[in-house]
C-alpha cells in the first residue's frame, strides 16, 4: 500500500514536469521555425522521464487490481509516452549527430550549396529536371556515405528497446497502442489494390510535367514534382489562400483564432520555415500557427491541415487531465488535419471557395487525389520496410530490400541513399496510415449526416468542436466505433482517392477477394485522360486484371492498347448503345473486330481460351461531360 502511494505521488509529479517540458519544447520549436531565434538549443528529456524504472513503475501500477478503470486508461497513455521517451533519451547523443549532419553538413550540386535537409525539402520544387537529377544523385551519394551515423543510432535504439523487455514489433505496439499485424496486412492489401490505378494516374501526371516522362523512365523526385501539380499553380494563387480559408471557417461557424487561443504568425522573416505548422505550447489555451502565403497544392493543403489541427487542439476540454489532453493517439489529431486538407478532393469546395470552373475543379480534385494516394502508398511502403528492417536488426544488406519495395510503392525508381534514414522505429508511418483510415470514416459520416457539402454546414463545425472537447481519451478505433464503423479501413480510404481520380459516380465496387466466386465482374473507371477512355478493370475468380486505353474508331470497333489475360478469361468491350459503352466479359466470336497491341496483350490461341463458363454481368458506363460514370445493368 505504501509503495503504491509513493509510486502514484512520483507519477503525479512526473506528469506536472511533462506539462512544462512539452510547453518549453513547443515554444523553442516555434521560435526556431518562425525565424524569431536562431541556434535554438534542444530541450533535454527530464531525468525522471528518462528513467527505466518510471516505465516499470507504471507497468506495476497497471497490473494492480486496485487501480480503477479511469486511472488505468490514463496510466496506459502515460506508459506509451514513457516507453518512447526512454528510448529517445538513451539515444540522444547518436540522434543529435544524425540531426547535425542533416542540418549542417553541406555539399554542392545544381549550382548551389545545400544541406541534406534543404535538399530533401527543395528537390521537388526545382522546375528544371536536369537540376533535380543532379541534386538527387548527389544527395543519395552523401546520405549513403554517412549511413554509419544512422546505423549507430539504430543500434542504440534496438538496445534501449531490449532494455524495456520488448521486441521492435511489441515496442511499436506499445507506443502506438494497437497490434501491428493487422495494420501491416491492410498496408499490403492497399498497395496491391491501388497498384494499377496509381500507375495510370502517375503516368498522366508525369506527362503533364514532361511529355517525355513515364513511370518507367521517371525517378522519385519526378513523382514528387508531379504531386505538386505545377500546371495548376495559377488556380491556387497565394492571394486567394487566406480568403478561401476564412470563408470556409465562416460557413462552418468556427472562429479562425478560436477566440484568442490560436495565434497566427504569417510575418516574413529571414530563416523562416515556409511550411505551415501547428505548435502546441499549452493545450488548449496557447496554440501557435505558422502560415506563409504560397501558391500551389502544397501551401493550400498545408494551411488547411495545420488550421484543422490547431482548431482541434484549441477546443480540447480545459478541465481534462494533462494525460488526456496531450498523450493520446496522434492518429486522431492527424485525421482531423487530413479531413480539412481533403476539402481539396471535393469539386464543390473548389468551385465555391476558389471559384474554379467545373473542368478546373475536376482536374484539381483528381490531381490532389493522386497526390494523397502517393503519400498513402509511400507511408505503406515505409511501414512494411521498417517492420522488416527492425525485425532483421542488421543494416548492411537493406538497400536490396529498400529500393525495390519503395520503387514498387511509388511506381518510379528510388535511389538507395535514404535506405537507413527512412527506417521508422516508432511506428509513425503506421500512425499516418491510421489517420488516413479514420479520416475516411469521419468524412463518410459527415456526408451521410450533413450532406455532400458538409464543409459549409455550421453543424459540421459543432460536430468538430464536440469531437475536440473529448481530448485524447479515445483512440482511433474507439472514435471509429462511435461513428458506427466497427473498424476503419485503409483500403477504403485508398479506394476513395481512386474514385476521385476516376470521377466515378456512385459507390465503388468492393475489393476483389482472391479465389472468390467466378461470376463476379468488377470494373473501375479512371476517366478520360489525354483524349482516350481509360478503363481499369478486375475480374474475380481467376484474378484477371485489365488495364486498357479504349479508342472508339467507329461505333462498333474498339482498340484495346493493353490487355492482360489470366486464367483463360477475357474482358471485351462491345459497341455503343444510346451513348453508353457496354463493357462485359464474354466469349469472343471470330467475327468480332478487336485489335490487341502492345503492353503484353495477345490474341486467344485456342477456342478453349475464348470460352467462359459463367454468364457475366454487364456494366454500363454513361458519358457525362466527356467523362464516364459507373452503373450496373
Amino acid at each position: 500500500m505504501g509503495r503504491n502511494l509513493v509510486v502514484q505521488l512520483s507519477l503525479s509529479t512526473l506528469v506536472e514536469q511533462l506539462d512544462d517540458l512539452f510547453s518549453e519544447r513547443a515554444t523553442r520549436a516555434f521560435r526556431a521555425a518562425s525565424g524569431l531565434q536562431r541556434d535554438v538549443a534542444p530541450v533535454a528529456e527530464h531525468p525522471d522521464v528518462a528513467r527505466l524504472d518510471a516505465y516499470q513503475m507504471t507497468s506495476e501500477l497497471l497490473a494492480s487490481p486496485r487501480v480503477d478503470e479511469a486511472k488505468r486508461a490514463r496510466l496506459v497513455l502515460l506508459r506509451r509516452h514513457l516507453a518512447r521517451a526512454y528510448v529517445e533519451a538513451q539515444t540522444v547523443e547518436a540522434g543529435s549527430k544524425v540531426q547535425a549532419f542533416l542540418q549542417s553538413h553541406t555539399f554542392f550540386a545544381a549550382a548551389k550549396t545545400w544541406t541534406p535537409r534543404e535538399a530533401m525539402r527543395e528537390l521537388p520544387r526545382l522546375p528544371n529536371r536536369e537540376g533535380r537529377v543532379t541534386l538527387a544523385a548527389e544527395l543519395s551519394t552523401m546520405l549513403t556515405a554517412n549511413e554509419a551515423l544512422v546505423a549507430r543510432w539504430l543500434d542504440g535504439t534496438m538496445e534501449a528497446i531490449s532494455a524495456l523487455k520488448l521486441t521492435p514489433t511489441t515496442f511499436v505496439e506499445e507506443v502506438t497502442g494497437r497490434p501491428v499485424k493487422d495494420r501491416l496486412e491492410a498496408a499490403t492489401l492497399t498497395l496491391a489494390q491501388t497498384q494499377d490505378a496509381s500507375l495510370d494516374l502517375l503516368g498522366y501526371a508525369l506527362k503533364k510535367l514532361d511529355p517525355m516522362l513515364s513511370p518507367r523512365t521517371a525517378s522519385a523526385h519526378d513523382a514528387d514534382r508531379a504531386a505538386l501539380a505545377p500546371w495548376l499553380f495559377e488556380n491556387f494563387r497565394r492571394e486567394d489562400l487566406t480568403h478561401a480559408l476564412s470563408r470556409t471557417l465562416g460557413d462552418l461557424g468556427l472562429s479562425p483564432n478560436a477566440d484568442g487561443r490560436i495565434t497566427i504568425d504569417s510575418e516574413a522573416r529571414p530563416g523562416r520555415d515556409v511550411a505551415a505548422r501547428c505548435f502546441e505550447l499549452r493545450v488548449p489555451d496557447q496554440i501557435r500557427l505558422l502560415l506563409t502565403p504560397e501558391l500551389g497544392f502544397d501551401a493550400y493543403a498545408g494551411w488547411l491541415s495545420a488550421l484543422g489541427t490547431a482548431l482541434h487542439r484549441a477546443n480540447v476540454g480545459r478541465a481534462l487531465p494533462f494525460v488526456e489532453r496531450r498523450l493520446g493517439d496522434r492518429s486522431v489529431i492527424e485525421a482531423v488535419g487530413l479531413l480539412f486538407e481533403s476539402f481539396l478532393l471535393d469539386e464543390g469546395w473548389l468551385k465555391r471557395y476558389l471559384r474554379l470552373t467545373a473542368n478546373q475543379a475536376k482536374e484539381a480534385a483528381r490531381a490532389f487525389a493522386s497526390r494523397q494516394l502517393l503519400q498513402l502508398r509511400r507511408a505503406a511502403g515505409l511501414a512494411l520496410y521498417s517492420h522488416e528492417a527492425t525485425d532483421r536488426g542488421a543494416w548492411a544488406s537493406l538497400p536490396d530490400e529498400y529500393v525495390p519495395r519503395l520503387s514498387s510503392a511509388l511506381g518510379v525508381e528510388v535511389l538507395r541513399g535514404h535506405t537507413l534514414f527512412d527506417i521508422d522505429v516508432f511506428g509513425d508511418r503506421l500512425v499516418q496510415l491510421d489517420a488516413f483510415a479514420l479520416e475516411h470514416v469521419m468524412r463518410s459520416h459527415l456526408q451521410e449526416r450533413f450532406n455532400e457539402d458538409f464543409w459549409r454546414n455550421p453543424a459540421t463545425g459543432r460536430w468538430l468542436t464536440e469531437l475536440a472537447s473529448r481530448g485524447q481519451h479515445d483512440d482511433a478505433p474507439v472514435v471509429a466505433k462511435s461513428l458506427g464503423v466497427e473498424s476503419a479501413s485503409l483500403p477504403d480510404a485508398a479506394r476513395h482517392r481512386v474514385q476521385v481520380m476516376g470521377a466515378l459516380r456512385g459507390p465503388l465496387p468492393d475489393p476483389l477477394p482472391r479465389g472468390g466466386e467466378g461470376d463476379r465482374d468488377q470494373l473501375l473507371l479512371l476517366g478520360q485522360l489525354g483524349g482516350d477512355l481509360r478503363l481499369h478493370g478486375a475480374l474475380g475468380g481467376h484474378g484477371l486484371r485489365l488495364r486498357s486505353v479504349v479508342r472508339l474508331e467507329t461505333p462498333q470497333e474498339l482498340h484495346l492498347d493493353e490487355q492482360k489475360l489470366v486464367g483463360q478469361r477475357l474482358v471485351t468491350a462491345v459497341g455503343l448503345r444510346e451513348r453508353c459503352l457496354l463493357v462485359h466479359a464474354r466469349a469472343v466470336p471470330h467475327s468480332q473486330r478487336l485489335l490487341f497491341a502492345g503492353g503484353g496483350g495477345r490474341r486467344p490461341k485456342t477456342r478453349r481460351d475464348q470460352l467462359l463458363r459463367h454468364h457475366r454481368r454487364a456494366a454500363a458506363l454513361a458519358l457525362h461531360d466527356g467523362f464516364l460514370s459507373f452503373s450496373s445493368t
